[in-house]
């Protein structure tokens, strides 16, 4: 799940893996997975095994991409 099977460009996702998005945080693997619905609410999963954390974000904002990198790049800082 953790292996890269698909290039992907996008500004939150390097590569889809078996049912996972992968790409690097600040040099550290991260996996996880992003779902919405129908423009109500988003949420949001990050595994970073390197650091030993998980986070997750769930909100009501039907695009949360630059709260998401905001975010989690504090967090992880």
């Amino acid at each position: 799940m953790r292996e890269p099977q698909v290039v992907v460009p996008s500004p939150l996702v390097d590569h889809w893996g078996l049912g996972w998005n992968l790409w690097t945080w600040d040099g550290h693997p991260v996996s996880g997975t992003t779902a919405t619905t129908m423009g109500a609410q988003s949420g949001s999963m990050r595994v970073v095994p390197d650091k030993q954390v998980a986070l997750v974000l769930l909100t009501n904002i039907a695009d949360s991409t630059g709260f998401q990198i905001e975010l989690f790049g504090e967090l992880l800082r």
